[in-house]
């Protein structure tokens, strides 16, 4: 069982929110309130599971739902891509929630994301639902090697330095007699997870075995707050 420590440590900032800093695979990493995780030394900006159209999905149940769930996905991911200013960025897995969200999305909304496809160099990891969605402007791979990195959709038992998305983390904490799930990036010495950036988040405890499994020891694990990811 993993354990989470809760206290706030020092944080480096950049943009409008406070950033943990942490070092995987001899890099040094920004983890962002957002979700967002930005290797600092070569300004990349790297999100996970973006899931535009779950709201307008027909397999959820929407009253756990926030309504214009891409359009306020889309504006926070062009937020922090304001803030940030990355020379790139690294989208891991499901752009979409389903294979049909392609065609539900609106017309404002696909225009939001094509722009923003074209305003900057975007390497897109494939995930589960594309449906045969392939944007102009982006470089489309099963998986991406970066330095000593390998960026993929989901986690492989390679031994290597991995960086994935998929089981939208989360861990529940208790913080001033208030017990709650939060969201979470988790990493070992090899592999990290991002938690996913999506508005309408649900995700997968870190107590369950599909996680538990992907790491060995010396696990850490950093829950996001509103404003503040804790380390």
């Amino acid at each position: 069982m993993f354990t989470v420590n809760t206290t706030e440590q020092t944080r480096d900032t950049r943009g409008t929110k406070l950033a943990e800093k942490i070092t995987f695979a001899g890099h040094e990493f920004l983890l962002y309130p957002s979700g967002v995780l930005y290797l600092d030394e070569y300004n990349i900006m790297i999100v996970s599971d973006l899931h535009l159209e779950k709201e307008s999905s027909q397999t959820v149940i929407k009253r756990f739902l926030q309504p214009n769930d891409t359009q306020d996905t889309l504006s926070r991911l062009e937020k922090s891509a304001e803030d940030l200013k990355p020379k790139k960025i690294i989208i891991l897995g499901d752009i979409f929630h389903d294979g049909e969200g392609f065609n539900r999305i609106s017309l404002d909304d696909m225009d939001q994301l094509y722009g923003f496809f074209k305003k900057h160099n975007i390497v897109w990891v494939e995930g589960h639902h594309n449906g045969g969605f392939s944007p102009p402007n982006v470089d489309m791979r099963i998986e991406y090697a970066y330095l000593n990195l390998n960026f993929r959709y989901i986690a492989t038992d390679n031994e290597d330095f991995e960086i994935s998305g998929h089981y939208h983390p989360e861990v529940f904490t208790e913080r001033n007699n208030i017990k709650q799930h939060q969201r979470c990036f988790i990493h070992d010495k090899t592999k990290l997870v991002l938690p996913s950036f999506t508005t309408n988040h649900m995700g997968q405890d870190i107590s369950d075995p599909a996680i538990q499994t992907l790491f060995k020891k010396n696990v850490k694990i950093y829950p996001i707050g509103k404003n503040k990811v804790y380390g």
